[in-house]
């Protein structure tokens, strides 16, 4: 992943997102992602460079997102993200989709691959946790990471008027917007 930073109308190459976004790692922090595609990607890589610190990173969304293929808790219960977290620096919580309730439309997805696993029912979603206990995981870790605004892949997202979901107490809101919107027109 290659990271810029704009600082004073000046672009210039950074080596961590810790740097880029000006993270003090010695406060805990509750970072909201809102906006277009890479929201998942950049947390994850964030959550990577935080954990490689020796940090307790949970990632959780307010919405929907993939889950991933380890360290994930989908219980809701406190007591097994407090034994997973022991363990790993870095996990993933949430609650597991009503699979009827997600659509995904073909055209929204490049990779052939996804598609089949999504048809295959091998990609699950997660949904966020009850209010409630997102709030309360800033206790169990140094960083809450949330995926906060769904975009269904695309890599631009107007937010609707109930959107995005930001986690109360959240520190710091990142808005993502993927590169590859730059020359397309808005629909």
């Amino acid at each position: 992943m290659k990271i810029f930073e704009c600082s004073n109308s000046e672009i210039k190459e950074q080596k961590l997102l810790i740097e880029a976004l000006k993270i003090d790692i010695n406060k805990k922090k509750i970072i909201s992602f809102v906006g277009g595609g890479g929201k998942t990607s950049l947390i994850y890589e964030l959550g990577r460079e935080l954990s490689e610190l020796g940090k307790k990173v949970i990632i959780t969304t307010t919405t929907h997102i993939f889950m991933p293929k380890s360290n994930v808790v989908i219980t809701g219960k406190k007591d097994d993200i407090i034994k997973l977290l022991y363990s790993e620096n870095m996990i993933t919580v949430g609650m597991l989709c009503d699979e009827k309730d997600i659509k995904v439309k073909h055209d929204q997805f490049k990779n052939k691959k996804t598609i089949k696993e999504i048809q295959e029912g091998r990609l699950k979603k997660i949904s966020g946790l009850p209010k409630e206990i997102a709030i309360s995981l800033i206790e169990l870790a140094d960083f809450v990471l949330v995926e906060a605004d769904g975009s269904k892949r695309l890599p631009l997202k107007i937010p609707d008027e109930h959107e995005p979901v930001i986690l109360e107490g959240s520190n710091l809101v990142v808005g993502v917007c993927g590169i590859d919107a730059i020359g397309k027109s808005i629909k």
